[in-house]
Formats: C-alpha cells, sequence, structure tokens
C-alpha cells in the first residue's frame, strides 16, 4: 500500500474521537490548575488582608464562592480563638501577680535545672517555691456570687463636707460564701472593707464617707471582691457596682450690702460722705 492511499473511514473516525478526547482532557487539566492557582492566590491575599486579583483561567463567580468561603472560614477560626483567649486564658493569667509570675518563673527554672543536673538543693528549693505557689492557688479557687449595690446619699456636695454613702452586700445564692475583701475606689485612693462569711439570703452593709478638701469631680467606684494570698502571688477579683461621679463645689459666701452713701477705698475704710 502506498502513501498516498486514504485511510479507511472508521480508522479516521477513531484518530478524530482520539484527537478530541485529548484535547478535553488537556482543556480539563488547565482548568484545575487555573482554579489551584485562584485557590492559592485568594489564600495568601487573605492572609495579607488585601484582595486577590482575578484569575483569567476561573470564572469570576467561582473565585467570589471560593474567596468568601476561605475569609468566612478565617473570621470564624479568628473570632474563636479571640473568644477563647479573652474569656478562657485571659481570666486565668490575670490572676497571678508580678510577683507570682516572678516566683512560678524562678520555681521552673530550679525544677528543670534540678532535674536536669541532678542537683539536690535545686531540687530542693524548687519544692520550696512549688509549696506556696499551691496554697496561693488554694486561697483564689471558688466562685463568689454576690449582689451589691453602690449608693451615694448625693451626688453634690460642698468643699469641708463629707459624703456618706453606703455598699451593700447580699448573698443570693442557697449556698454560704467564703469570707472576702469589698474594694471601693475612691479617686486615686482606695478604701477595703471585710465581708464575713455569709449564708444564704444574707446581707452585710458597709457605710463610708469621702472627705472634700478643694473643688474636684471624684469617682468613686468600682465595687470589687478581692480574693488573694497572705504573699499576694495570687488575686482575684471581680467587680460588682460600677462607679459613681461625685461633684464637689467650691463654697459659696454672700457678701454684704454696701452702706448708701459711703465710699470705700482699696482697704475698707469708710471715706466721709460726698461733697458737691
Amino acid at each position: 500500500m502506498s502513501s498516498s492511499t486514504s485511510l479507511p473511514s472508521d480508522t479516521a473516525d477513531a484518530e478524530a474521537a482520539k484527537a478530541q478526547g485529548k484535547k478535553r482532557r488537556s482543556a480539563a487539566k488547565a482548568e484545575a490548575r487555573a482554579k489551584f492557582r485562584a485557590t492559592r492566590k485568594q489564600a495568601r491575599a487573605a492572609k495579607r488582608g488585601q484582595p486577590a486579583a482575578p484569575e483569567t483561567g476561573a470564572s469570576g463567580e467561582e473565585q467570589q464562592a471560593v474567596g468568601a468561603e476561605q475569609s468566612t472560614g478565617l473570621a470564624g477560626l479568628r473570632d474563636r480563638v479571640v473568644e477563647l483567649w479573652l474569656r478562657r486564658i485571659r481570666p486565668v493569667l490575670d490572676v497571678v501577680s508580678p510577683v507570682g509570675w516572678a516566683v512560678l518563673a524562678a520555681t521552673a527554672v530550679c525544677w528543670f535545672l534540678g532535674l536536669t543536673l541532678h542537683v539536690t538543693e535545686l531540687n530542693v528549693i524548687a519544692f520550696t517555691l512549688t509549696v506556696p505557689l499551691v496554697i496561693a492557688a488554694l486561697f483564689v479557687l471558688g466562685r463568689a456570687s454576690y449582689k451589691v449595690t453602690l449608693d451615694l446619699q448625693t451626688h453634690r456636695v460642698v468643699v469641708g463636707t463629707r459624703a456618706v454613702g453606703r455598699v451593700e452586700v447580699i448573698n443570693p445564692t442557697p449556698r454560704d460564701i467564703l469570707p472576702s475583701r469589698i474594694e471601693l475606689a475612691v479617686g486615686s485612693a482606695t478604701a477595703q472593707f471585710m465581708v464575713p462569711r455569709l449564708a444564704a439570703g444574707a446581707e452585710h452593709e458597709e457605710l463610708f464617707a469621702v472627705p472634700t478638701k478643694r473643688r474636684a469631680v471624684l469617682v468613686v467606684g468600682p465595687v470589687r471582691s478581692v480574693r488573694d494570698d497572705p504573699l499576694s502571688l495570687m488575686r482575684r477579683q471581680v467587680t460588682w457596682a460600677k462607679e459613681q461621679e461625685l461633684f464637689v463645689h467650691p463654697r459659696t459666701v454672700r457678701l454684704d450690702e454696701a452702706a448708701s452713701g459711703f465710699l470705700r477705698d482699696l482697704e475698707g475704710t469708710p471715706l466721709g460722705p460726698l461733697q458737691l
């Protein structure tokens, strides 16, 4: 058979079908690569916080769908992490005071070096520092549910008079609450009250007086319950009542009426009547 002889019709159709199938597979692979590039670019842009430029291989609707899904997923994950930090982790870390963090760091270093280098003295020091940390943790354990009321007799006073108020603490729970300390911030100072053990439904009231020496606007409050250990390694405080403003006005003095028909000099000495 010569090279110029034409192929049978079925052979030619098979070759054409193979060519078309190859083109379709190539087009599908190219589209898949374009989608993958668009997805990766959208992810990088979402991490940088910038919108990604559209790719020519994928349609606009597909890119918008992928971008919205990724942005929603990242935003939801970020919100969950922030909520976990604010509601779970940060309150626990805030309980430890700066002195407590220093003791905790020294304890960890002594345990590590003592167990690694097999130094008995460091292990003894680490154990000695661990005991107050455990005791401090026992002091701040538990939850106190108070109902606290901050009441000022008046919100406006004159310089020299005292502003009287009261703090009422009620136990609204059906169980007893251990003794604690109440702190009341008054301006830059802080007043402390000891609250005894409260039975279910019991209440405790403390009266206080705020001295006023000069004109100012004092912020009374907030009211916080504080539980800490004797060494101040850990401190747990809960705010129950918000702050209130106390206005201290200057003292007003009524001036005497001047006598008619007389002149007064700067020293206040009366002069004789006017003569025309």
